[in-house]
């Protein structure tokens, strides 16, 4: 069975692949580390990984207590910069973004690394159908979002899960259908999934990037994808979804 590893074990989109976070993989290996014999050679490959893990994707046992520590030391301080620390730097571009040429957006989730939105005009949608609010960041089934990554950042469109299940099959395959680009996600029709990204595009960005580095890839990424509207193409399939067949 395939195995969909990401940092915090998110679902996707495939019901025929698994799930896993790493900290399964580095408690595991621990586990294995521990009560297996391995050659030296091995250990010492395994133990390099979970370190590299540890540093890189998720934080170790050790950071974690050091944080604690820290807090229960200086937690008045600690307070202070969590209340009037600086703002993300996504979430400052994602506003400067949007106040250029006054764009109908909405955020309804931003991260940070993460800014989820949507266009206005869809939420006036009579009785569009509702997405399911333990697992989406709005009403709406359909958002868009900027993702950062490493050196890269993505505009991606993906239809969420819905409180009436059954609708969602027929939606995502018009989405699909309606919206045929090489920067189409291709794959299943959506039947027993819950995430489905239906486009994808993606810029580079600087490994360290500045506000004015986001906004330039934010507003590059919405040119580039331009072409699809987006806000008009979204709220005809709605439509339609709620036409009796």
């Amino acid at each position: 069975m395939g195995t969909f590893l990401t940092p915090t074990g998110y679902e996707g989109e495939d019901d025929s692949w698994g799930t896993m976070g790493y900290a399964t993989v580095v408690s595991e290996l621990k586990n294995a580390l521990q009560n297996a014999s391995a050659p030296p050679d091995v250990a010492m490959a395994i133990a390099h990984y979970v370190q590299l893990v540890e540093r890189k994707i998720m934080a170790s046992q050790a950071l974690i207590d050091a944080c604690k520590s820290i807090y229960q030391q200086h937690r008045a301080a600690v307070d202070l910069v969590v209340q009037y620390g600086q703002e993300p730097q996504l979430a400052l571009a994602f506003e400067q973004f949007v106040r250029t040429n006054d764009k109908p957006l909405q955020p309804t989730a931003v991260r940070s690394n993460t800014a989820w939105f949507l266009f206005d005009e869809w939420l006036r949608i009579d009785d569009f159908p509702q997405a399911d609010r333990k697992r989406w960041s709005s009403t709406f089934p359909v958002l868009l979002w900027f993702d950062v990554g490493t050196k890269r950042l993505h505009l991606r469109l993906e239809v969420g899960p819905l409180a009436d299940a059954e609708k969602r099959p027929r939606l995502v395959q018009a989405m699909q259908t309606r919206i045929e680009t090489d920067k189409t996600r291709k794959g299943g029709k959506g039947k027993g999934g819950t995430y489905t990204r239906i486009v994808t595009y993606v810029t580079a960005i600087p490994e360290d990037p500045s506000v004015g580095d986001l906004v330039s890839a934010m507003e590059k990424l919405w040119k580039d994808s331009a072409h699809l509207d987006l806000k008009k193409v979204v709220g005809q399939v709605i439509g339609d979804l709620l036409t009796p067949q």
